[in-house]
């Protein structure tokens, strides 16, 4: 049994609050969509498009893995090492645009994505949550595989068990990125990613010593994805990430965080609309705080529904 004091408590779920936060938006959906925009911006050399395009995307993830530190400590508590965690994902977006500006290509999505994570087993279950993510994101198409995005990402997290809101925040996002093609079957995607995110935590009654808005940080990160389809239906996928965060509020004032984060999948891909995929992660964040940094490594199967029109 792992005994957890109320001040253990709401220290571990900030922790993991900030460290979700910096993993979001780094799912397959933004990139994937960014890069096939892009492989078709490149292929087909668009210069103007005078007719608008309106399309819809929708997909269900349901992932199941062991997360070697599910709650992001230093120190991590023995008994919770390689937990077995279940997650299922709904994502809805609406994409319009298209249109021709200059020597590029303008398109705008909105969307959301509404996520349950649930720890299998007791007493951590008590940190079951859902999360709810909107996101507007304005992107820029030119020749030459570039695309520089404008937009914005707003987030909510809440405890399973009872609906109590943890956390809410806003997140404007500048972003500039390339498309590498080579060949027919392989393509890299490089992103840099800049943000700033204001929040309201609600872990704590808010006072002077942990105020509401203690998590809100500067990012700025540097993402690389490399893709192969090296079959007709089986694709590995490989992504790294640096991201460096300063925090300005609250005891984390004057924190910086240095994030590195690595990843693999081999994918099968079936009847169209489905794939099934197993994947391996890891991250390490060093902090300039004490008790901030981490290493973890994830490891599961997932099984993914995507269909757009």
């Amino acid at each position: 049994m792992i005994h957890l004091s109320a001040i253990c408590f709401r220290r571990i779920f900030s922790l993991f609050i900030v460290s979700f936060l910096l993993c979001l938006g780094k799912t397959a959906i933004i990139p994937a969509n960014g890069a096939a925009s892009l492989n078709d911006l490149g292929r087909q050399q668009l210069v103007e498009v005078k007719e608008k395009h309106f399309g819809v995307r929708a997909g269900y993830r349901f992932e199941i893995l062991a997360r070697s530190n599910p709650f992001y400590l230093e120190d991590r508590v023995p008994d919770g090492a390689n937990i077995p965690i279940m997650s299922n994902r709904l994502y809805l977006s609406g994409e319009a645009g298209n249109y021709g500006i200059g020597m590029g290509v303008m398109k705008h999505t909105v969307g959301i994505v509404s996520s349950r994570t649930n720890y299998l087993v007791s007493p951590v279950d008590k940190f079951d949550h859902d999360s709810h993510t909107f996101f507007f994101n304005n992107t820029y198409l030119r020749p030459g595989n570039w695309a520089l995005g404008a937009g914005i990402r707003g987030t909510r997290i809440v405890k399973t068990a009872g609906g109590e809101k943890d956390y809410s925040g806003w997140t404007p996002n500048l972003s500039v990125a390339k498309l590498f093609e080579l060949g027919t079957r392989q393509h890299i995607w490089v992103r840099w990613l800049n943000s700033l995110t204001f929040s309201d935590v609600f872990i704590t009654k808010p006072s002077s010593i942990f105020p509401a808005d203690r998590l809100n940080h500067w990012s700025s990160g540097l993402g690389l994805a490399h893709g192969w389809a090296f079959s007709s239906h089986w694709t590995l996928d490989s992504r790294g990430g640096l991201d460096l965060s300063r925090y300005s509020k609250g005891p984390n004032q004057g924190r910086i965080d240095t994030q590195l984060s690595l990843g693999t999948a081999i994918r099968r891909d079936f009847l169209r609309y489905f794939s099934m995929a197993g994947f391996l992660d890891y991250s390490h964040r060093f902090s300039s705080l004490d008790n901030y940094s981490f290493s973890n490594l994830d490891g599961g199967v997932r099984l993914n529904a995507d269909i757009g029109f």
